[in-house]
């Protein structure tokens, strides 16, 4: 598996049945694979996804009527001429079928105020505010849950703040 990732320069997302390799790059599909008798079979190199090559294609339509599954565009091919042979997987579909990974359990709590504080430095902006501040300073009280802001022209006004 690292030989093949170091090689093509790619991405590889395993799924309850199927195995997506994706370009490092752009993160388009270039190969996939289905689970068969518990191992991932890999099936193809997939083909261009030039829209020149796409006229009639289960990509195109699969793509024009909002991503509908497999089985909902199979009503329409016959219709629409939808080639259903080359179908590849569908890389906007995949992304939306994951899911966020849940961030641990901070145990750093404080019912003090200023026990403990957050502070995050935004920007730059590249419209400027109307005092010309580009960034702007935040300050989080953990325990009163205020917060703070402080317009800035510069970064370097930061250390004037604390």
């Amino acid at each position: 598996m690292a030989q093949l990732i170091k090689e093509l320069r790619c991405i590889v997302i395993f799924d309850q049945d199927l195995c997506v390799i994706q370009d490092c790059t752009t993160k388009s599909p270039i190969g996939m694979g289905r689970l068969r008798g518990g191992v991932y079979c890999f099936d193809e190199l997939l083909p261009s996804t030039d829209p020149a090559n796409a006229v009639g294609s289960h990509d195109l339509w699969h793509g024009r009527l909002g991503h509908p599954s497999d089985q909902v565009l199979s009503l329409f091919s016959r219709d629409l001429n939808i080639n259903i042979v080359n179908k590849r997987p569908c890389d906007i579909c995949f992304r939306a079928k994951h899911t966020r990974t849940p961030f641990l359990a901070n145990e750093s709590h404080t019912k003090e105020l200023f026990g403990l504080i957050h502070c995050d430095i935004w920007g730059a902006y590249r419209v400027p505010s109307l005092c010309g501040a580009h960034y702007f300073f935040t300050i989080v009280d953990d325990a009163s849950r205020a917060v703070w802001v402080y317009l800035m022209r510069e970064k370097g006004e930061t250390s004037l703040l604390l």
